[in-house]
C-alpha cells in the first residue's frame, strides 16, 4: 500500500515539473510603435542601455528612457502608452491577466481604448494608479530638475476614472479631474483637468491611428493594428476571406525578408520587421501571394489573438550548410506560413497553446489533430509559400544582421527536400541578439563578437529591485467603492474651488485652474457612430474664457488630509456634498474580477446612438 502511495505521489511530482518546465508563454506582447528623438531600453537580464527599435515586442522586465526632447509610444492591444521627455518607465508585469507599469520618473499619457484584462496598474514613487475603464489619461511624477519637482505626483482623466492608492489612503480621480498628491503626510489637491503637450501629441497620433476598417477584421488585443489602414488596403478574397496589402513596398518585397532576427526570452528567436506598419502582420495571421502581390490574412476573427514571435516554418538544423566564399558555413532558412497551415512553435509549449496560437488561421479539424502528425517529416516543398523561403548564415542570423543584406542565393531546387527543424537549439543568440538592434555585417570564422550599440540612460537598479522588492497593489479595483479612510473630493459641483477631504478641514482651497483648451472626447479607436460618454464632471466641448491662458497648475499647499481626524467630525456644513463622499453605485453582477467594467463588443455597437438627455 505504501509504495502505491510513494508511486501515485511521485507521478504527480512529475507532472508538476513538467508543467513548470513547459510554462506557456504570454498569449499578449505590447510594441514599441513610435520614437520621436533618442530613446533606449534594455530587457530585464541586461546592465546597459540600449537604442530602441520600432516593431521591438515590450514584455515583462524592460526599461525604457527619453532623452531630452524625445518622445516614445507603445502599444499593448487596445491600449497607447506615450512617454515624455526625460522619463523612465518599467515594464513590471505583461501577461494574459496584468498590467502593470512602473513611472520612476517623468510624465506618462494612457490611452485605453478597449479594457486590458486585469485592468493597468501603475506604480509612482507615492504609490499605485489603477485604471480599469477606457480613457484618457495623464501621470506626471515629476522630475529632478524640472518644473514639478520629485515628491509630487499629479493624477489626471481627461476622459474616464482612476484611483491613487498610497499609504493609508485613496484618491478617485474622475472624469475632468486633476489631482497633484505629495507632502508627508499626503494630501491631495483637486482641480480641473487641463491638457500638456504630451497629451497634445497623444491626440494627434490617435486621430492618424483610427484603423476604423482594419478593426472589422481584426481584434483590437491584436497588438499593432492600429497602422494597417495608414500603410496598406484591405479586399475581400474569394478563397482567404479578408486580405491586407501593403502599400509602397520595393518590387521584389517578400514577408519576413525586410528586418531582422532578435532574442527575446521566454520566446526565443524572435522577428522585428523594418516596416513602421511590420508587427501585427509578422505576429498574427499568416501570408500569401495572390495575383502576383504579397497580402496578409488575418484569418478568424477571435477576441483574444495569440502572440507569436515568428509565424514561420525554420529550415534545416544542425549540420546544415552551405558553401559561402569558398568554405563550408553553417545556415539556417525560413518560409512564411500560409492560411491553413500549422505553426509549430520552436520554444518548449502545451498542446493546448499550439492549438490556441493556430485557432484564427487554421482549420478546426486540423487544430484538432495538432500533436499527432510528425513535423519533421516535412520538408520546404510541402509548404505554399516554398518561393518565399530565405536562407542566411548561422552567423549572420545569430548575429542580428538585417536579412535583406544577408540572404543567400541558394538555388531553390537545392532547398525542396531540406527538412523542418524541429528547434534551434542549436543557434545560441549572440550579445547584439539579445540587444535586439540590427547589426550591418555577419561575423567572420574566428573573429570577435559584435558588441551591441549603446545608449544613454540613467543607472539601471538590479532587475530585483523593480520586479521582486515591489509594494504590493491595490487590493480593491477601480470602480468599487473605496474604503472609509479614502481621501475623497466632493463633486456635487466640478468647476467649484477644491473643498478639504477631511470633514471640518475648514475653508475652501484657491479656486481651481480653467483648463487651457477644451476637452473633446478623443477615443480614437471607437468605431463611428457611438456618441462620446458624458460625465457631469467633465469639460467636453465647453470653450475656454475669453483670452484666458493661465499658467500650469502650481504646485498649491495641501488642503486635504490623508488620515481621517480621530476625533468626532463637526456638525455638517450647510454645502451637503462636503460632509460625506459621494459613493458610487456597485459593480454589475458580471464585471470582470479586476472590478472594472465589463468589457464591450464595440462591433455590436456600431450604429447605436446615445439617448438624448432631457435639460438641466
Amino acid at each position: 500500500m505504501n509504495n502505491k502511495i510513494l508511486a501515485a505521489l511521485g507521478l504527480i511530482l512529475l507532472s508538476i515539473s513538467t508543467a513548470f518546465a513547459q510554462a506557456d508563454p504570454p498569449a499578449r506582447v505590447g510594441r514599441l510603435s513610435d520614437i520621436e528623438g533618442t530613446a533606449s531600453f534594455h530587457n530585464g537580464d541586461q546592465d546597459q542601455w540600449s537604442p530602441a527599435t520600432i516593431n521591438y515586442p515590450v514584455v515583462a522586465g524592460q526599461s525604457y528612457w527619453t532623452e531630452p526632447q524625445t518622445r516614445l509610444e507603445l502599444e499593448v492591444g487596445g491600449a497607447t502608452f506615450r512617454l515624455d521627455e526625460t522619463s523612465l518607465l518599467d515594464i513590471l508585469a505583461l501577461d494574459d491577466t496584468t498590467t502593470r507599469l512602473e513611472l520612476d520618473q517623468g510624465a506618462l499619457n494612457l490611452h485605453i481604448a478597449s479594457v486590458l484584462p486585469g485592468g493597468v496598474q501603475v506604480l509612482t514613487p507615492l504609490g499605485w494608479v489603477s485604471i480599469g475603464e477606457p480613457g484618457t489619461y495623464h501621470l506626471d511624477a515629476g522630475r529632478p530638475d524640472g518644473d514639478r519637482p520629485v515628491g509630487f505626483l499629479v493624477v489626471t482623466a481627461l476622459d474616464g476614472s482612476a484611483e491613487f492608492d498610497g499609504p493609508g489612503s485613496r484618491v478617485a480621480v474622475l472624469a475632468g479631474e486633476s489631482t497633484a498628491i505629495g507632502g508627508n503626510p499626503l494630501t491631495a489637491q483637486l482641480s480641473q483637468a487641463t491638457t500638456t503637450p504630451i497629451d497634445d501629441w497623444a491626440f494627434e497620433r490617435e486621430r492618424r491611428a483610427l484603423a476604423e476598417e482594419t478593426r472589422r477584421f481584426v481584434s483590437p488585443q491584436a497588438t499593432g493594428y492600429q497602422d494597417l489602414d495608414a500603410y496598406g488596403r484591405w479586399s475581400e478574397d474569394a478563397g482567404y476571406g479578408p486580405v491586407w496589402y501593403p502599400r509602397d513596398v520595393p518590387a521584389d518585397w517578400q514577408p519576413y525578408h525586410y528586418g531582422h532576427w532578435a532574442w527575446l526570452q521566454p520566446w526565443g528567436w524572435t522577428w522585428v520587421d523594418d516596416a513602421p506598419w511590420g508587427f501585427a502582420p509578422f505576429h498574427y495571421g499568416r501570408w500569401v501571394e495572390v495575383g502576383g502581390r504579397w497580402g496578409w490574412c488575418p484569418g478568424e476573427r477571435v477576441a483574444r489573438p495569440v502572440y507569436a514571435p515568428a509565424l514561420v516554418a525554420f529550415i534545416g538544423g544542425a549540420g546544415f550548410v552551405f558553401a559561402v566564399g569558398g568554405a563550408s558555413e553553417a545556415a539556417i532558412g525560413w518560409v512564411p506560413l500560409a492560411p491553413d497551415e500549422v505553426y509549430h512553435p520552436p520554444y518548449h509549449v502545451s498542446r493546448d497553446y499550439v492549438r490556441s496560437v493556430n485557432e484564427t488561421s487554421v482549420n478546426r479539424m486540423v487544430i484538432n489533430k495538432i500533436g499527432v502528425t510528425n513535423r519533421n517529416a516535412a520538408t520546404l516543398g510541402h509548404f505554399h509559400n516554398q518561393r518565399a523561403a530565405a536562407v542566411m548564415t548561422a552567423a549572420a542570423f545569430t548575429g542580428a544582421v538585417s536579412v535583406q543584406h544577408a540572404t543567400l542565393g541558394v538555388p531553390h531546387d537545392q532547398l525542396l527536400h531540406a527538412h523542418v527543424a524541429a528547434d534551434l537549439q542549436h543557434l545560441p543568440p549572440t550579445r547584439a541578439a539579445r540587444a535586439g538592434r540590427a547589426t550591418p555585417a555577419a561575423l567572420t570564422p574566428g573573429s570577435a563578437e559584435h558588441a551591441p550599440p549603446t545608449a544613454p540612460g540613467p543607472k539601471i537598479q538590479p532587475h530585483e529591485h523593480r520586479l521582486g522588492n515591489l509594494p504590493p497593489p491595490p487590493t480593491s479595483a477601480p470602480g468599487h467603492p473605496p474604503p472609509a479612510a479614502t481621501m475623497r473630493h466632493d463633486r456635487h459641483d466640478a468647476h467649484a474651488p477644491p473643498v478639504a477631504a477631511t470633514p471640518g478641514a475648514g475653508g475652501a482651497a484657491p479656486a481651481a485652474t480653467a483648463p487651457t483648451k477644451p476637452h473633446e472626447h478623443r477615443d480614437a479607436h471607437a468605431p463611428p457612430g457611438n456618441p462620446p460618454p458624458a460625465h457631469p464632471a467633465a469639460t467636453m466641448n465647453v470653450p475656454p474664457p475669453a483670452k484666458v491662458m493661465p499658467p500650469k497648475p502650481p504646485f498649491l499647499p495641501p488642503v486635504a488630509v490623508v488620515t481621517p481626524p480621530k476625533a468626532p467630525p463637526p456638525p455638517a456644513r450647510t454645502a451637503p456634498a462636503t460632509t460625506a463622499p459621494k459613493p458610487r453605485p456597485p459593480a454589475p453582477p458580471n464585471a470582470p474580477a479586476h472590478g472594472g467594467p465589463p468589457p464591450k463588443d464595440k462591433d455590436k455597437d456600431k450604429g447605436r446612438k446615445e439617448e438624448p438627455k432631457p435639460n438641466g
